[in-house]
C-alpha cells in the first residue's frame, strides 16, 4: 500500500470521527431550541412603607388620642390584586394597631390612619410598622423585603423646649340672639401653627411661629348655629392640643341628636385609603383637623347649650325695682 493511500484513509477516518462527535451536540441543540423559554423565578411585585409618623392630639394638657399615619406604596410595575396588611408595634413588641388593604394598583399610595385611645407611649419610644409577608402570599408576590419595615420616634416637644400648651382661650359673647359675631383671643405656648374650628366651616389658620414659641392673637368669627368654637394648635413635631367653648344661638333650635357617625375611628383593624393617581400623601394637618372637626360635631353638646339657654332665660326675666336697680322704678 502506497503512502498516499494510507494518508487518504487516515484523513477519512479522522473526518468521520469528527462528524460523529458533533452530531449528538447538534441534536441536543435542536432539542433545546424546541423547549419553552424559562422565566426568571424572582417575584415581580414590591410593596414598601414610604412613611410612618405618630401625632398626639390632646385637650387641656391631658392626653386624648394618638394618630399613627403610615403610607404604603406599590413600587412595582404590576398591580397588587390580593389583600395586604400592615402591623404597628410599640417598644414592647406588642401589636398596637393593624391596617389592611384589598389591593394596591401599580405606582399608587395607600394611607393607613390608625387611632389609639389614651397615650400608650413615653417620650422617645420607638414605633415600628411592618408589612405582614405571610398574609395572602405577599412574600411570593413581593420580591423585595428591604422596604417592608419603617420606624419612627415618638416626640411631642423639642428637647429643652417648652411643651405645647393653650395658656388662654376666650370667646365673647357665648349667647347670641340670631346670627352674629363673637370676639375671641388666645395665647398658646410652644406653638407652630394655630387654627380656629367652627362647625360647618373649613379650618381657619389664625397665626404661626417659624419656631415653636409663644403665639397670641385676637379676632372675630361669624356664628350661624349653636355648637363649639374650638382653638387648635400644633408644634413642629406634630403634637396637637385643642380647647372647645360652646356658643348658643338662641334663635336656632339645637340639633335633635348627636351621634358617633363622624367620630374618629377606633384602634381596631382599619382599612387603608388608596389615593388618587399622582397623589402621594395627605398632609397630617388635613387628617387631624378633619377628624377633630368630625369628632367635635359628633359630641353631645346638648347639656352645655341647655345650661347657656337657662342663663339666657334668667337674664331676660325682669328684676324688681330697688336702689341697686333704678331702671326698674320706671317700668
Amino acid at each position: 500500500m502506497s503512502f498516499r493511500r494510507c494518508a487518504s484513509r487516515f484523513l477519512f477516518a479522522w473526518i468521520a470521527a469528527a462528524l460523529l462527535a458533533v452530531a449528538p451536540s447538534a441534536e441536543a441543540g435542536r432539542r433545546w431550541q424546541g423547549r419553552p423559554e424559562e422565566r426568571p423565578s424572582a417575584a415581580p411585585g414590591n410593596l414598601g412603607i414610604a412613611d410612618l409618623h405618630a401625632y398626639q392630639i390632646s385637650t387641656g394638657g391631658a392626653s386624648h388620642r394618638v394618630l399613627l399615619r403610615a403610607l404604603v406604596e406599590n413600587q412595582s410595575p404590576v398591580d397588587r390584586e390580593r389583600p395586604w396588611r400592615l402591623v404597628v408595634r410599640g417598644s414592647g413588641g406588642d401589636p398596637l394597631s393593624t391596617c389592611a388593604g384589598d389591593g394596591l394598583p401599580r405606582g399608587r399610595v395607600a394611607v393607613c390612619e390608625m387611632w389609639l385611645d389614651g397615650n400608650p407611649f413615653d417620650e422617645g419610644d420607638r414605633i415600628e410598622a411592618r408589612l405582614d409577608r405571610q398574609w395572602e402570599d405577599l412574600a411570593e408576590w413581593d420580591g423585595d423585603p428591604s422596604n417592608d419595615r419603617a420606624e419612627t420616634e415618638y416626640r411631642t416637644f423639642p428637647p429643652g423646649g417648652a411643651p405645647l400648651r393653650i395658656a388662654s382661650w376666650n370667646v365673647r359673647p357665648r349667647i347670641l340672639h340670631g346670627m352674629g359675631e363673637v370676639q375671641f383671643d388666645f395665647t398658646v405656648e410652644g406653638a407652630h401653627l394655630v387654627w380656629l374650628l367652627v362647625e360647618g366651616k373649613p379650618p381657619r389658620l389664625l397665626a404661626g411661629h417659624p419656631a415653636d414659641g409663644l403665639v397670641s392673637g385676637r379676632g372675630t368669627e361669624r356664628i350661624t348655629s349653636s355648637g363649639p368654637v374650638t382653638l387648635v394648635a400644633r408644634n413642629s413635631l406634630g403634637a396637637f392640643v385643642y380647647e372647645a367653648i360652646p356658643v348658643l344661638n338662641s334663635y336656632r333650635p339645637r340639633r335633635p341628636r348627636w351621634d358617633d357617625a363622624g367620630a374618629a375611628p377606633s384602634s381596631d383593624v382599619v382599612l387603608a385609603k388608596v389615593l388618587e393617581a399622582g397623589v402621594y400623601e395627605i398632609p397630617a394637618d388635613e387628617i387631624v383637623l378633619g377628624r377633630l372637626s368630625s369628632y367635635l360635631a359628633a359630641r353631645d353638646w346638648a347639656a352645655a347649650l341647655e345650661h347657656l339657654r337657662e342663663l339666657d332665660r334668667q337674664r331676660s326675666q325682669p328684676v324688681p325695682a330697688s336702689a341697686l336697680n333704678p331702671e326698674g322704678l320706671e317700668r
